[in-house]
C-alpha cells in the first residue's frame, strides 16, 4: 500500500467533488460550510489536499490572500500538486478580473500587469507540465459569469463558453460535442487558419479525457504546428489567448497524449526532442521515467529520475520520485538515502517517511524504519486511516530500538 502523487490526486478530485459542485449554468458553490473547510485545513494542516480545498473556499468567498497562502501550502507541502498550481495562476484573474479583457502584450502593457500575466502563465505551465490533464474545475469558481467575459456574443459564443463550463465541471463528452459544433461552424480549408488556437486547445483536451486519442493527437499537432508557424514570424509579442507561448511546450503535451494512447515509442521520441530544445524542461525527464516504469526498464528509469533531480535540484518531489523508482527497481539501498534526504528537504510530506519506513525494513534497519513510521504517524493526515492503522501494527510488530 503506497502512497503515490498520482493517489492523492485522485483523493483530491474525490473530496472535491463533495466539497464543491456545480451550480446553475455550470457555476460552483459550496457545500460544506466555509467553516469547516478552515477547521479541517487547522487541523490536517499537513495535508496538502485540505489546504487546496480551504484555498477553493476563500476563492469563492473573495478571500484571496488566504487563497493565495494556503494554495502556495498545498505546493509545498506537495510540489507535484498540479491542481494547486493551476488556481494559484489564476488568483490574479479572481484579484483583478480586468486581466480577463487583455488579448496581448505590447510595450504599452503597464509593467504591474505585465508581471500579474507573466505569473500566471509560469504557474499555470507548470501545472500543466506536472499533469497535462490537471483538474480544471477551479476555474468555475474563478471565471466571470456568462455575459460578463469579453470577446463575443451570439449563439456560437453562448455555444463556445457552454462548452468550456462542461470542461471545468468533468462534463468533458458534452464539451467535446459542444467544441466540435464550434469547428465545424466554420469551413475545413479555413478552420486551420482562422479558429483560435484555444479551440482546439480545450476541443483536444476534452478528447484526450474520454480517450478519444486520435482527435487529441490531431489537434495538438495542429498546436505545435502553429507554435513552431508564430515563431518564426513572431519572437517578441505573445497573446494571452494562446494556451501556451513556445511550441516546445505543446511538443510536450503532444508526447503526454501518444504516452496515454499507447504510442510509447513516439512519446519517448518526441520527450527527447523537447529536452533537445530545452535542457531545462525536466517534467519531460519525469514522463520519460514514467514510460520506462511501465515497461519495467528499470535502468532507463532511474537515469531519468536522476536527470529530472539534476535539472531541477530544488525540487524535493523529484527526490521522493528518485527514491520510489529506486525502491520498485530493486535497489533498496539507494531508496533508503535518497527518501532520506527527501524527508530532510520536506519535512511535513507524510508519504515520504511512510515509503522509507518500508524501505528501510527491507534493508534490514529497523531502527530507521521505526523512526520514519513514528514521523508518519506524527505527520499523516486524517483521510490516511488505514496506511495510520497498518503502521501502528506494524510498529507494535518491530523489536525494540537499541
Amino acid at each position: 500500500m503506497m502512497l503515490h502523487r498520482g493517489r492523492v490526486a485522485l483523493v483530491s478530485i474525490t473530496i472535491l467533488s463533495g466539497a464543491i459542485v456545480p451550480a446553475r449554468a455550470q457555476r460552483v458553490n459550496l457545500t460544506v460550510p466555509m467553516t469547516e473547510l478552515i477547521a479541517r485545513a487547522a487541523r490536517d494542516s499537513n495535508d496538502a489536499v485540505a489546504q487546496y480545498e480551504v484555498a477553493l473556499g476563500y476563492l469563492l468567498a473573495k478571500r484571496f490572500a488566504e487563497a493565495d497562502h494556503s494554495l502556495r501550502l498545498a505546493i509545498e507541502l506537495d510540489p507535484g500538486n498540479a491542481a494547486a498550481y493551476l488556481a494559484l495562476a489564476y488568483v490574479p484573474f479572481a484579484k483583478n478580473p480586468r486581466l480577463w479583457d487583455i488579448e496581448e502584450v505590447t510595450s504599452k502593457t503597464p509593467p504591474e500587469t505585465v508581471k500579474a500575466l507573466d505569473d500566471f502563465l509560469r504557474n499555470r505551465r507548470r501545472a500543466f507540465m506536472l499533469d497535462p490533464l490537471v483538474d480544471l474545475r477551479v476555474l468555475s469558481a474563478i471565471v466571470p459569469p456568462q455575459g460578463k467575459v469579453g470577446g463575443g456574443g451570439g449563439d456560437l459564443w453562448n455555444i463556445l463558453i457552454l462548452g468550456f463550463e462542461n470542461f471545468w465541471i468533468g462534463n468533458f463528452q458534452e464539451s467535446l460535442r459542444l467544441m466540435t459544433s464550434i469547428l465545424n461552424s466554420m469551413p475545413e480549408s479555413k478552420r486551420r487558419e482562422r479558429m483560435p488556437s484555444f479551440v482546439y486547445w480545450y476541443h483536444g483536451l476534452a478528447a484526450a479525457h474520454v480517450q478519444d486519442y486520435p482527435t487529441a493527437i490531431t489537434d495538438f499537432q495542429l498546436l505545435l504546428d502553429r507554435a513552431l508557424e508564430r515563431e518564426q514570424a513572431e519572437l517578441e509579442r505573445y497573446y494571452v489567448q494562446d494556451p501556451f507561448r513556445t511550441s516546445n511546450d505543446y511538443r510536450y503535451f503532444l508526447a503526454a497524449i501518444k504516452q496515454r494512447a499507447g504510442a510509447g515509442d513516439q512519446a519517448i521520441q518526441l520527450l527527447q526532442e523537447c529536452l533537445e530544445k530545452d535542457l531545462s524542461l525536466y517534467p519531460a525527464h519525469s514522463q520519460l521515467a514514467a514510460i520506462y516504469e511501465s515497461r519495467r526498464a528499470w535502468p532507463e528509469a532511474v537515469r531519468e529520475r536522476q536527470r529530472a533531480l539534476e535539472t531541477n535540484p530544488e525540487d524535493p518531489g523529484l527526490l521522493f520520485d528518485l527514491g520510489s523508482t529506486l525502491t520498485r527497481s530493486g535497489d533498496p539501498v539507494l531508496a533508503v538515502d535518497a527518501l532520506t534526504r527527501a524527508m530532510e528537504t520536506n519535512p511535513r510530506n507524510a508519504r515520504i517517511p511512510y515509503l522509507l519506513g518500508q524501505t528501510a525494513m527491507r534493508v534490514g534497519k529497523p531502527d530507521l524504519a521505526r523512526s520514519a513510521y513514528e514521523r508518519f504517524l506524527a505527520l499523516a493526515p486524517s483521510r490516511f486511516g488505514p496506511q495510520i492503522a497498518q503502521i501502528r501494527a506494524r510498529l507494535d510488530s518491530l523489536p525494540a530500538s537499541h
